[in-house]
Parts: structure tokens; C-alpha cells; sequence
């Protein structure tokens, strides 16, 4: 035992010994550590300081909302922001010369022809050697074609789709592709966009190139899988003032002007490359379509493109006249066909606002009042088809009746079931009217018909 041991030991027995209890423990024992205690001002100080923390995390929490709620509304409800875009529409100049031609024969007296076939053909034959064409007569001819075409491509845009796929082994890729698209209207939010369907179906980003080169990302703002179409927005507030400034919507003509002879202008991408044009003439314009719950002018040419040609026929004024589509037009090498615009502009409207289009689902012709006359039956619309699982037809609406009212608006064509159908909403529920033929008489029938959206 050490020394050091030996007086430790003695130290303890002393303690035990004194009143038999045990002596406190060295001092180092005993200490105690004590919090510093808290000043009154360091606890203003803290207060103030989490008071202040909390006030900058709500001002941003704030403007995060606002922002986030400014895009979702563009998304989610776009008829409720902005102004509405009104397009006007067409009226058919053919049915109001055929009715003024009408007028013309009941009142104005018939003139006996004085002039022969001979003499005809000796006006034609001095027109034709007054001005004999030459090769500077082409070249000015292609100069001015060419400059119509180049002035409405500054209503043009390039559209750049992405989407994006997974290999076998699970890697992500890109596929891209492009397509042409016409500015339909600037407003004061947005700048839409007139393109296909089936270009921007399924995409995960979309950018739109003007054509002075500017780039902006573009969402879809509405769809109609039935012609085709799909409108895009591109959000003012992603584009310079300077650059706005710019960006000139195209102009949408009146496709029923449209006769054979009359030349167009194929542009946007008609030959599969977004900038390609081509001339050439209606040769056909064709009525009988069969359209889903519309008409549609189809408009034949002599353009002889690629099948699935994508872009807009122009007229020699520089005006939007048809739309090449998926569903409607077609090239079988010889010829090239296209949706004439003007029955397709309530749709544009709609998808421009952000509406979606009613759909009913049945196909039929007009029962004007000379055939009512001869086959016993009302004025209206003959049902030629009704698609099987659409609202018509779950409403029990049969080939063969004849459509008299919609929602109570008396429809007596394709066009008028058409306009009726655009102010109505998808899955509305709505009263049609129809007569039935059958053997020994006619009915007068009620359904209650279920809309959809297209």
C-alpha cells in the first residue's frame, strides 16, 4: 500500500468516527452546474426574432399561392379568365345566289340568245391573241404567288413536340417532332394557336417558334378529336413587348368562295418539312361528307403532297381557306384534300375559349321543304346513322328519323344541329324531337339525350 493510499484511508476512518455520521465529500463533489439565467431582453430579442421568421415564410407561403393559382386557373379554367374570342363566320354565297337567281327568273323576262356558237368562238379566239402569255408573264406570276406566301407566314409558327419513351432496359429517351400551326388570336393574356390533334397528342413539352425566330414553351388549351384540331396557348407574360409587337395573327378566309379553278396556296408543312409551299387549284369542292352531328366541305386539289400532309391551303389574298387533318383530308398522289375553314370556325371558337364541344353522335342530311313535300315528311334533319354507344343512340334515336328540334331550338340542316350543339355544354342533359315514319303513320317522338364531350 502506497502512502498516498494509506492517508486516504485514515481521512475516511476520521470522518466515520466523528457523531457516527458520514462527513461530506470533498468539495468537487458537491458542485452543482447552475443555467445562466435568461435575461428579460434576450427574450424580447428572440420573440421579435421568431415574430419576424414567421412573417417573411408567410409572405412567401402568399406569393407562391398566388403564383401557383394564376397557372392552375390558366389550365383548369381558362373560359373564366381573359377575355372570350369571338370568330366571325361564314355565310355560303352559293345558297344566296341560287336564291337571288330564283328571284331573278320569277320577275325579270326572258330574252331570246342572239349570239351563236360561231360568234363566241371568235371572241374567245381575239382574246386569246390580244394577249398571248409570255415567260415574263410567269415569272411575275411566281413572284407575286410567292409574295402572298411569304406575308402570311408571319402568321405561321413552328410547333416542336417532345415526348419522352423507355427502352427495354428502362433508359429514357426523347422523340421530336414538328409541325406547323397558325396564330389564331392575341390577346391580352395569350397567344393561340391552330394546329393537329394528332401532332400534339400525348406530349411532354411543347415549343412554339414564331417566325422571326422566337421561342416560347405552349400548353395545350383544348382539343376535338372528331376533326382533328387542337388549339395551344403560349402566356403573354413569357413574351417581350417588343417581341408581341410582332406577332401577326393569320387571317381566316371563307372556304365556301372556294370553287374548282380557283388556285391555292399550300403552306406550313405540306411536304413534310415545317417552311415547304406548293401551288395549285381546287379541282372539287365535296358536301357530302358525312361529318358527326356537322357538315363538312371537303376541299379537293390538284396539289398532289405526300399522304398525311400537314399545313393550310391559302388563297391567293393570303387567307386561311382549309385545314389539312388527320381525319378529313388525304393524297392519293394525284390529288390532295383539306377541311374547308368555315365550317369548322364555331369549333375554333370553342377550343379558343377553352370549351369543350358537345357531342350527340348521329349523321344525317337535310330534309328540305321541297323532299318534305314529296316524301311526307317534316322539315328537319334525316338521321342516316347514329354511332353505336354514343348519347343518340343510348337515347333510342333510330336511323330514319327526321330531328326537328334541339333544346328547343328547331334545327332543319347539319349546319343548324351543328351551331345548336356548340352552345350547348358536354353532359348536359337535353330534349330532341324527331319524327318517326312508320307504316300506317308518323309519330311525333321525345328523347332525352345525354350529352358528351367530343
Amino acid at each position: 500500500m502506497t502512502e498516498q493510499d494509506k492517508r486516504l484511508k485514515e481521512a475516511q476512518k476520521t470522518g466515520t468516527e466523528k457523531g457516527g455520521q458520514q462527513t461530506a465529500p470533498p468539495p468537487f463533489i458537491r458542485e452543482k452546474i447552475v443555467k445562466k439565467p435568461v435575461r428579460f431582453r434576450e427574450r424580447i430579442l428572440r420573440f421579435l426574432a421568431l415574430l419576424i421568421l414567421a412573417v417573411v415564410m408567410g409572405a412567401a407561403a402568399a406569393v407562391a399561392f398566388v403564383s401557383v393559382r394564376y397557372r392552375m386557373e390558366q389550365r383548369l379554367y381558362p373560359e373564366e379568365t381573359g377575355e372570350a374570342v369571338v370568330i366571325p363566320k361564314d355565310t355560303d354565297p352559293h345558297e344566296t345566289q341560287t336564291e337571288q337567281a330564283q328571284t331573278a327568273e320569277e320577275t325579270e323576262p326572258q330574252t331570246e340568245e342572239t349570239m351563236t356558237e360561231e360568234d363566241l368562238g371568235e371572241m374567245i379566239q381575239s382574246a386569246v391573241d390580244e394577249k398571248k402569255l409570255d415567260l415574263s408573264d410567269y415569272k411575275r406570276l411566281s413572284t407575286l404567288t410567292t409574295g402572298v406566301w411569304k406575308e402570311a407566314s408571319r402568321g405561321f409558327v413552328t410547333i416542336t413536340s417532345v415526348r419522352q419513351n423507355e427502352d427495354w432496359f428502362d433508359n429514357v429517351y426523347e422523340n421530336e417532332g414538328q409541325t406547323s400551326g397558325i396564330i389564331t388570336q392575341v390577346s391580352g393574356r395569350d397567344v393561340l394557336i391552330l394546329t393537329r390533334f394528332d401532332k400534339v397528342q400525348d406530349t411532354d413539352e411543347l415549343e412554339v417558334t414564331f417566325f422571326n425566330g422566337l421561342r416560347a414553351q405552349a400548353q395545350v388549351r383544348g382539343t376535338d378529336s372528331l376533326t382533328g384540331l387542337a388549339v395551344l396557348n403560349v402566356p403573354v407574360s413569357s413574351l417581350k413587348a417588343s417581341d408581341l409587337e410582332l406577332i401577326t395573327p393569320a387571317v381566316l378566309g371563307n372556304s365556301y368562295a372556294l370553287s374548282p379553278g380557283t388556285p391555292v396556296i399550300a403552306a406550313g408543312d405540306p411536304y413534310g418539312m415545317v417552311g415547304s409551299m406548293a401551288v395549285g387549284a381546287v379541282v372539287y369542292t365535296r358536301t357530302d361528307t358525312g361529318g358527326i352531328d356537322m357538315d363538312l366541305r371537303v376541299i379537293d386539289t390538284d396539289l398532289g403532297l405526300p399522304e398525311q400532309s400537314g399545313g393550310f391551303l391559302l388563297n391567293l389574298d393570303g387567307e386561311v381557306v382549309a385545314v389539312f387533318t388527320a381525319e378529313y383530308s388525304g393524297s392519293d398522289g394525284a390529288m390532295t384534300s383539306a377541311v374547308g375553314i368555315s365550317n369548322i370556325k364555331g369549333i375554333i371558337e370553342n377550343l379558343c375559349n377553352g370549351k369543350e364541344v358537345a357531342y350527340m353522335g348521329v349523321k344525317g342530311q337535310a330534309v328540305t321543304a321541297e323532299i318534305a313535300d314529296t316524301h311526307d315528311l317534316p322539315v328537319g334533319v334525316y338521321v342516316t346513322e347514329t354511332l353505336q354507344s354514343g348519347p343518340a343512340y343510348r337515347a333510342g334515336i333510330q336511323n330514319g328519323d327526321v330531328i326537328t328540334e334541339v333544346d328547343g331550338t328547331p334545327v332543319t340542316s347539319m349546319r343548324e344541329l351543328h351551331e345548336t350543339l356548340l352552345m350547348l355544354a358536354p353532359e348536359a342533359e337535353v330534349e330532341v324531337t324527331a319524327v318517326r315514319k312508320g307504316i300506317d303513320e308518323a309519330r311525333e317522338l321525345e328523347f332525352t339525350v345525354q350529352l358528351r364531350s367530343r
